[in-house]
């Protein structure tokens, strides 16, 4: 699955920040569906989202290509501390 820039984990956080914050006023104009119901379907997909990013590949940092990040990316890296840069890319499942 892609999302573009961000990781199944970051769109899973984001899923279970809608279901728990919206409140899905435009809900009143469908019928057949209530906010629970709603909450409930964004909280299973982004169980699944979880579970799918869990097994996915992790990379070696060292298999990465410098082409493979972006400019501003690799200065960003580059500033970080050590313990830093590996809590970000692990983030991103590369080790």
């Amino acid at each position: 699955m892609q999302f573009n820039k961000y990781s199944p984990d970051t769109v899973a956080e984001l899923l279970i920040y809608l279901a728990e914050n919206e409140n899905f006023s435009s809900l009143k104009a469908i019928s057949g569906f209530t906010k629970k119901e709603v909450s409930n379907v964004l909280g299973e997909l982004a169980d699944q989202l979880k579970v799918y990013a869990a097994n996915q590949p992790i990379v070696k940092k060292e298999s990465m290509k410098k082409t493979e990040l972006a400019e501003n990316a690799s200065r960003v890296i580059a500033n970080l501390t050590p313990h830093e840069e590996s809590v970000l890319l692990r983030s991103f499942r590369i080790a």
